[in-house]
């Protein structure tokens, strides 16, 4: 595996969340939301922005381009 941010990773990926940078309000956010530590996830979505919708727990996740700049992952081979 090798070590990344979200931003960079293809669609349709299959990725383990690492760590999660920024504000701790955003980062409580993302945890909320299932977007934590260990969490494994697929990109299903690119969007026009450059943000993209993340498949996490069963759940669509929509976050826009600067957020997947903070969200450092594993991503699988």
């Amino acid at each position: 595996m090798t070590s990344r941010y979200l931003v960079d990773a293809p669609t349709s990926a299959h990725v383990t969340i690492r760590e999660c940078e920024g504000e701790s309000r955003y980062r409580q956010r993302l945890m909320e939301l299932g977007v934590r530590p260990g969490a494994r996830a697929t990109v299903l979505q690119r969007t026009a922005g450059g943000g993209l919708v993340l498949g996490v727990n069963g759940a669509r996740i929509a976050l826009d381009r600067s957020m997947t700049r903070r969200i450092e992952i594993d991503e699988e081979a």
